[in-house]
């Protein structure tokens, strides 16, 4: 005799009061990965046809609804003007190609154009927006509410979908992250992994996204978690790398009197050089080994994050770090960049450095592809990304450094910069990744030196108080007052 079947998981159409309760138990999903591995503790099996239909059923509202709240980010953003840090033409095309579902290797024309007006408009309508004021797209935007059969998810809580997901055994996953004072979504389908203690989710397919999350945002690393997205590393192949091999002539002569285009093609052009390749096609043969060189370096400076974050600095100088990310890119940040880059050896891991000298040992070819690669990819000097130009002055002065007549790299020389005292940076600084350390903590330490010396006046008719009060305050002391 066989096992008996778990409750039914739909009655009438709709999902069974038992699996809704099961699905807003944060509890029991945090102790139940899956839906099979609840009911195996039960002693039952589950019915995995009508799993498959629930599975189908989520995500389809889940889809369908997402998609809605891109279309109104998108529409709120055209009836404000508020394309955020990444600005409209980013926004714009980043939207376009994941809503047309362009390959890297279509170019954005006159036609394509054409399609993403008439597509977006006629969704506008649809929805509904046109006919609401300003204010209230803002408010919508906001307050957007997702809903299901088993109760309503706000979209700053949306994150909450993801183990009701992964429960119903769903290939979907709902990616935030912020970026500055604001954050940006991305619904598709993730592989995972773990990377020296830290899982590592590959984003393979993007499904639908807000337009702010725009193509040169590649990954993240929050929560003991690194994001990489694929559709990135392609686009940043095919519309960076291939269109470098592409130009007409005319195009060289102007790059030639533009001294800070020129250092950019030079760089990549020395990069494609090194995967032996003149042409397009030449360099497409090699792309996988590109793509995948490519990933480490972005995955290790991610890694590097983990490192200088959690495990060398105390986490009050991360913390102020990323806060100061809310008004503006500074040196705190920026600095947060570079250390993550120069994150020492600790333990089996390091930073993108790091890894590139681990590499240089056994094939000194792939890493110095990856040096070059590396180089090119944190020169933003040519593009209008002025938040990222304190970066680029940063690792083009220490990059020069390891660099060599022929143009080979001195990974010798590199290893040494990055040997760290954990014990001792803070008073005796030996090494480049030493000092890097120490001034980033002196920084901060001067920044909440003038913190604590300041006065605060947290709500109106409140007499100002000092930072030791501050800190000692609930949000209950706030609504008493």
């Amino acid at each position: 005799m066989g096992k008996r079947t778990l409750f039914p998981l739909i009655d009438k159409k709709r999902l069974s009061p038992e699996l809704c309760n099961l699905l807003t138990d944060k509890v029991l999903l945090s102790q139940y990965s899956t839906l099979q591995k609840y009911s195996k503790t039960q002693g039952v099996d589950v019915d995995f046809k009508q799993l498959k239909k629930v599975c189908y059923a989520i995500e389809k509202k889940l889809s369908d609804q997402f998609f809605q709240y891109t279309c109104l980010a998108l529409y709120h953003a055209e009836v404000t003007g508020d394309w955020g840090q990444a600005g409209e033409q980013q926004s714009k095309t980043t939207f376009c190609r994941n809503l047309l579902k362009l390959k890297p290797t279509d170019p954005l024309d006159q036609d394509k154009a054409f399609s993403f007006i008439t597509k977006t408009t006629e969704l506008f309508n649809e929805y509904g927006f046109t006919k609401l004021s300003d204010n209230e797209v803002t408010f919508a935007l906001k307050n957007y509410q997702f809903k299901f059969t088993f109760g309503s998810i706000a979209i700053k809580h949306i994150s909450d979908i993801n183990p009701i997901l992964k429960f119903i055994g769903s290939d979907l996953y709902l990616y935030g992250s912020r970026m500055g004072d604001e954050t940006y979504y991305i619904l598709g389908e993730v592989d995972s992994y773990i990377k020296y203690d830290q899982e590592v989710m590959i984003i393979k397919e993007e499904r639908s996204l807000t337009p702010n999350a725009v193509m040169s945002l590649a990954a993240t690393n929050a929560n003991n978690t690194i994001h990489i997205r694929k559709a990135v590393l392609e686009n940043i192949f095919y519309q960076k790398w291939c269109q470098a091999l592409q130009y007409p002539e005319s195009e060289w002569e102007y790059i030639a009197q533009d001294s800070h285009r020129s250092i950019s093609e030079g760089i990549k052009q020395e990069t494609i050089a090194l995967y032996q390749s003149k042409t397009v096609d030449a360099l497409s043969k090699h792309k996988k080994t590109f793509t995948q060189e490519l990933l480490q370096t972005v995955l290790y400076h991610e890694i590097g994050h983990g490192i200088v974050q959690l495990n060398i600095l105390d986490s009050k100088y991360g913390a102020l770090a990323e806060a100061s990310k809310r008004f503006s890119e500074s040196i705190l940040s920026t600095s947060l960049e570079f250390l993550a880059d120069f994150a020492p050896q600790t333990g089996e891991s390091g930073g993108a450095m790091a890894n590139m000298v681990t590499i240089s040992k056994t094939n000194k070819a792939k890493a110095t592809r990856m040096f070059y690669m590396y180089s090119s990819d944190t020169w933003f000097f040519d593009t209008e990304d002025t938040y990222m130009y304190l970066y680029s002055d940063m690792m083009a002065l220490i990059l020069l450094r390891y660099i060599n007549e022929d143009k080979s790299i001195n990974f010798t020389l590199l290893e040494q910069d990055l040997r760290f005292n954990k014990q001792t940076f803070k008073v005796g600084p030996k090494t480049i990744i030493d000092y890097a350390m120490f001034w980033f903590c002196e920084i901060s330490d001067r920044i909440q030196e003038q913190f604590e010396k300041a006065s605060y006046k947290l709500v109106t008719d409140m007499d100002p108080i000092q930072y030791d009060q501050v800190l000692s305050l609930t949000v209950q002391d706030l609504l008493k007052k």
